[in-house]
Formats: structure tokens, C-alpha cells, sequence
């Protein structure tokens, strides 16, 4: 008998189409995650932002903006945090190696581990973000997401939050891309909240079904 094979992406599925395996595409297990409510009212004046980026995807002109983009942030006055998913390996899965080389001689906020990310998320006004799970928890969490996309997986994930409007492919990061993007996700600011927190209640009950039914 096959082994029971699940998928989250539609690469993987037709791979597996094609070599004649079953398997059932799902979505990520992490839209049935649980955050815990905030353990403290969150101050509205502060407004943290969350920025999650990922090594290896940007190039030299793409990842000099990242900077300048937080520069931006602070004098919006904004609170930027970057988020940590990745603590292992080389620079280019290594979120803190990285971000420390990225941000040299700068003063910057950023998590340790992936622990304290998921401590910060309830605490966060929105979510720019490279890492797929970044994206997913904003959903989980019910926090606008602004999609910085590197390739296929995340493409995947900017259409099936339908967030083609906020979305910025890497290769054509520029400050002035990044900051009509973020100015249309501050003026949409409660109609984006509320878009992004109905794709989580549609996705987490669709995979729960799903998961109930195999």
C-alpha cells in the first residue's frame, strides 16, 4: 500500500502527479495554530511593526532597502521589531546572521529566537514579511500583512490570502515600491484586519474538515 503522502503547495502535488503517488494538498498546519491572547492591552500609540526577511533571496540593491525601510518606519513613528524564524545553519536560513550583517553599525530591535517571535506576535500593529510563516501567522493572529515574495511558495501565499494588492516581488524592492504599499495598508488599515482575520476563520475550519476527512 502507499504510504498517505499531504502537501501544502501546488509544486509538490504535481510532482507527485506525475510520478503516479497519491497525496491530498492541504494547507500549512500552522493556520490551526492557537495564539495566546496578549497578556497585556496593547498601547495603540506604539504600534510595533514585525519584519520578517529571509537570507539568500535579495539582491544587493534589493537588500540595501531593508534599512532604509525601517529608517522609514521609526520616523513614521512606528516601533519595527525584526522577526526571528530561523536560528540554524548558514546566513541564508539564519534569520539573526542575516539580519545582524544586513543592519551593521545600525541600532535595531530584534527577537532571539523563534520562541520570543511567537511571544511578540500578539503584541503586533501589522507584518512585513519574506517568510512564509510569517505570513501565516499574521493570519492566525489576525494582523494585516504586507508580502515581500521570493518565489513560488510565497506567490501561493499572497493569492490565497488575496493580497496581489499589497504584495512586492524581492527582485523589485525599492523603497519608494515599499512605501505606497505600506501607505495604502495604513489607509485600508481595519478593512485589511478584517479581510486577513475571515481567511483565517475560512482556512482554519477548511483544514480542519479536510483533516477530519481523510
Amino acid at each position: 500500500p502507499w504510504d498517505f503522502i499531504l502537501v501544502r503547495d501546488s509544486q509538490s502535488k504535481w510532482l507527485l502527479d506525475a510520478l503516479e503517488i497519491p497525496s491530498v494538498q492541504v494547507q500549512d498546519i500552522v493556520f490551526l495554530h492557537e495564539p495566546p491572547l496578549p497578556s497585556k492591552p496593547i498601547t495603540e500609540h506604539i504600534r510595533p511593526i514585525g519584519i520578517s526577511i529571509r537570507g539568500g533571496f535579495l539582491q544587493d540593491e534589493n537588500e540595501s532597502v531593508i534599512p532604509r525601510m525601517y529608517d522609514y518606519l521609526v520616523k513614521q513613528w512606528f516601533k519595527p521589531i525584526f522577526l526571528v524564524l530561523s536560528t540554524e545553519w548558514e546566513e541564508a536560513q539564519n534569520d539573526t546572521l542575516f539580519i545582524q550583517r544586513m543592519m551593521v553599525w545600525k541600532t535595531f530591535n530584534m527577537t532571539r529566537d523563534i520562541r520570543q517571535t511567537l511571544d511578540v506576535y500578539p503584541f503586533l500593529h501589522s507584518i512585513i514579511g519574506m517568510r512564509l510563516h510569517s505570513g501565516i501567522l499574521a493570519c492566525v493572529h489576525n494582523i494585516p500583512f504586507l508580502p515581500i515574495s521570493y518565489g513560488m511558495k510565497t506567490d501561493e501565499l499572497i493569492k490565497l490570502l488575496w493580497l496581489e494588492h499589497l504584495g512586492i516581488q524581492s527582485t523589485e524592492l525599492t523603497l519608494e515600491l515599499f512605501i505606497s504599499k505600506w501607505e495604502a495598508l495604513v489607509k485600508n488599515y481595519e478593512l485589511e484586519k478584517l479581510a486577513i482575520t475571515q481567511k483565517h476563520e475560512y482556512y482554519s475550519q477548511n483544514l480542519q474538515d479536510c483533516l477530519k476527512n481523510l
